[in-house]
């Protein structure tokens, strides 16, 4: 098959070895893939995470966000995904002994190639009517989803989202869908601003023309929202959870 694939720190798009699906295991035709910041961590940084699998001597083919249309099945397989059903997935391969992080594993090869292997425990049959690429970033959603769920927040907060890429943008998401009347968020890109207040952002700010947390403080007194205050940190900086606290 062709793939986008990763070998001594450079990409190249080849044809590799065709993915044979295993007991328990779905053959998918990826149809979108998103990228993901732990791709380029992986990339340039290839033992970052204890999760990683990375040999310089291996072939590794990325993509752990993805949407395929099954189109066959390891021995032992279910019927619950006829051929032709669009699945997504946990970016988890399993087997014997520890799981494998699809994309980030030779062993586990991701959505930059034509054809990759799923666990059918770990799929999900996706609904008619939902566009591919809208499936392709679930996972990032869903780590704004959990962050808020886990939270606690509740109406009459006043939420403060640093930093508006991906994952702060379906923090964003997650608060609107609780109802919370105002979100505020800082990120010094004034783009990402703009665009997260089409994410349902409503205070807008740059934390290089202003304080994020002297915003908050006269906004809460004037809405006399909650305390505490409920900060999510999507940003990921050195030291910025440190500069959160002393803040």
């Amino acid at each position: 098959m062709r793939a986008v694939v990763l070998r001594n720190n450079e990409l190249e798009v080849r044809e590799t070895e065709d993915p044979v699906a295993g007991p328990g295991e779905l053959l998918i035709r990826p149809l979108s893939a998103a990228l993901c910041a732990s791709d380029v961590h992986y990339v340039d940084h290839p033992n970052s995470a204890p999760r990683f699998v990375w040999d310089a001597y291996r072939d590794t083919i990325m993509g752990h966000e993805f949407i395929g249309e099954v189109v066959g099945h390891g021995p032992g397989g279910s019927v619950s995904f006829p051929i032709g059903t669009r699945v997504t997935s946990m970016p988890l391969l399993l087997g014997t002994g520890q799981p494998h992080v699809i994309g980030h594993d030779p062993d586990a090869p991701g959505a930059f190639g034509a054809l990759m292997r799923v666990s059918e425990m770990m799929s999900r049959g996706v609904p008619e009517g939902i566009p591919d690429d809208a499936v392709a970033v679930v996972d990032a959603f869903a780590v704004g989803e959990y962050y808020v769920r886990i939270s606690g927040i509740a109406p009459g907060e006043l939420p403060l989202v640093i930093g508006a890429g991906a994952i702060g943008l379906s923090a964003i998401v997650a608060l609107k869908s609780r109802g919370m009347e105002h979100i505020i968020v800082a990120d010094y890109s004034p783009a990402r601003l703009q665009y997260a207040k089409t994410f349902g952002a409503t205070v807008l700010v740059n934390p290089a023309e202003r304080s994020p947390y002297d915003v908050w403080r006269e906004l809460a007194q004037s809405s006399n929202a909650t305390w505490p205050q409920v900060i999510f940190e999507c940003a990921g900086a050195p030291g910025l959870i440190q500069n959160i606290i002393d803040s």
